[in-house]
């Protein structure tokens, strides 16, 4: 999950220095290339077929999954929450670029540098996981969601001095950090919560929220950018991050009372 978190932005660092070097035509024909590794991969892959005893039809077990996905309020309220990170939060391709050429005022060399920034951070976010992490911790995840969302809002406050390039890198950098810590926290909360015999289900439906949101996401972002700018464009995405984080604080503590007040009126009846 770190891999795949840290993959996804670290790709566009490399891109944004390779678009200062080469120019975008050889870029396009590297990334072509590039898959050639991947088919390789998976021709090389080995497994044992697996055999499905059950006769219940693909659209009964989606169903299954999906009704099994909102009765666990972990599993929904994760689920959702990812949603809504990718709709609002994790718009870097519409971002980054209009930032690095209209507010940095640095062209192609500002974009790499700023997604490079983002893939340091996104990178030592996934080796932070890998040392210190000791499974899912839902607090530690809501955490990195509130300072995600703060240090998109920071970033959209210095996007208008040309002298802040620096700056925003570093910005960027924690928000690579805390999205890496957050998203894969969130899919290990999803797979270790849910019982053997749904997981595959259960991580479909999270897949085709996180996956289906990010392109939602662009639309709207690209829509704001448009007709707002990137910095008010970046402020609303970081803003519903943080409001993110905040609802599902306040879910918890609602299940916590009102999971104490269901023990305490067991306890008295049974005294």
């Amino acid at each position: 999950s770190a891999l795949f978190n840290t993959g996804r932005i670290v790709g566009p660092a490399v891109a944004g220095i390779m678009l200062t070097i080469v120019g975008p035509g050889p870029l396009f024909a590297v990334d072509a290339a590039s898959y050639l590794a991947v088919l390789t991969g998976l021709l090389m892959i080995r497994v044992r077929p697996i055999t499905n005893p059950s006769t219940d039809s693909p659209l009964l077990r989606l169903r299954e999954g999906l009704r099994y996905v909102r009765r666990d309020p972990t599993i929904f309220r994760t689920i959702v929450m990812v949603g809504m990170i990718g709709i609002f939060g994790m718009n870097f391709n519409v971002w980054v670029p209009v930032l690095a050429s209209d507010y940095f005022s640095a062209g192609s060399s500002a974009y790499g540098t700023l997604f490079s920034a983002m893939g340091v951070g996104s990178l030592l976010g996934a080796l932070s996981l890998a040392f210190i992490g000791r499974g899912p911790n839902r607090a530690r995840m809501l955490v990195a969601v509130t300072l995600m969302g703060a240090a998109e809002i920071s970033l959209a406050l210095i996007a208008g001095s040309t002298d802040a390039l620096l700056l925003g890198a570093l910005v960027l950098a924690v928000v690579g950090f805390t999205n890496t810590n957050a998203m894969s926290t969130a899919n290990t909360t999803v797979q270790s919560t849910a019982e053997d015999h749904i997981r595959g289900r259960v991580m479909a439906v999270y897949m085709t929220v996180f996956a289906g949101s990010v392109p939602i996401g662009a639309l709207f972002a690209g829509w704001m950018t448009g007709h707002f700018g990137a910095p008010v464009s970046v402020a609303t995405g970081g803003t519903m991050v943080v409001a993110a984080a905040l609802v599902q604080v306040w879910f918890a503590r609602q299940s916590q009372h009102a999971t104490r007040a269901a023990t305490s009126v067991t306890a008295k009846a049974d005294s």
